[in-house]
């Protein structure tokens, strides 16, 4: 890793600067993976182009849709858009902060919570994600780290791996980035229906 690089890494790691400086860690680490990389693409990383999703995509047109809109209560005062930087720019200081607690404390109080994450993803990374389980505390916590994951199949195809734990799934979707819809909408909807047929089972 180039020395520039790894310090700056270093600097993001200590205590006090993520909470402080979250909106400055979060654009800086995304110029830097641009810069070192090469790679302009930040949810998929075997993409190297710019984003995919754009305003003429077909889900852009979906979502403003009246009945759409009345179905997910919004209302029609404002335009629904792909990106919103007013949005984006009141978001990015929680983009730095941990929800681990809060994860733990659902699941400790008996919620049904799955994860799932997109193989390639760089935003945020799978590896990183199972790393962050492995620390997690709840009642199930021993056995998550038993247990092996396995795969799961769609079309006769290996679509991903499943771990189960307790009241915890964590889920890999394979050939699909940081949008996993968009790369695997056959794959997302069949892990999506799955937890909706399981869950409907159970009550």
């Amino acid at each position: 890793m180039p020395g520039h690089f790894g310090k700056f890494l270093d600097q993001v790691g200590r205590k006090g600067l993520v909470e402080s400086q979250s909106p400055l860690v979060t654009n800086e680490l995304l110029f830097a993976y641009e810069n070192f990389s090469g790679m302009f693409q930040l949810e998929n990383f075997i993409v190297r182009d710019t984003p995919r999703w754009n305003s003429d995509a077909k889900h852009a047109h979906f979502v403003q849709r009246s009945d759409v809109r009345r179905a997910i209560h919004v209302g029609d005062h404002a335009a629904m858009l792909d990106l919103s930087i007013r949005v984006y720019d009141a978001l990015v200081p929680d983009q730095m902060r941990s929800v681990k607690r809060w994860l733990e404390d659902l699941l400790n109080v008996g919620y049904r919570v799955i994860c799932f994450s997109g193989q390639l993803d760089v935003i945020v990374g799978y590896p990183l994600s199972i790393r962050m389980y492995l620390s997690l505390k709840f009642s199930a916590s021993e056995e998550y780290r038993r247990v092996k994951r396995i795969g799961w199949y769609t079309d006769n195809e290996l679509a991903g791996y499943t771990k189960t734990a307790g009241n915890f799934t964590e889920v890999m979707v394979r050939g699909a980035g940081h949008m996993v819809p968009l790369d695997q909408p056959r794959r997302t909807l069949a892990f999506v229906n799955a937890v909706i047929r399981e869950t409907n089972n159970k009550h």
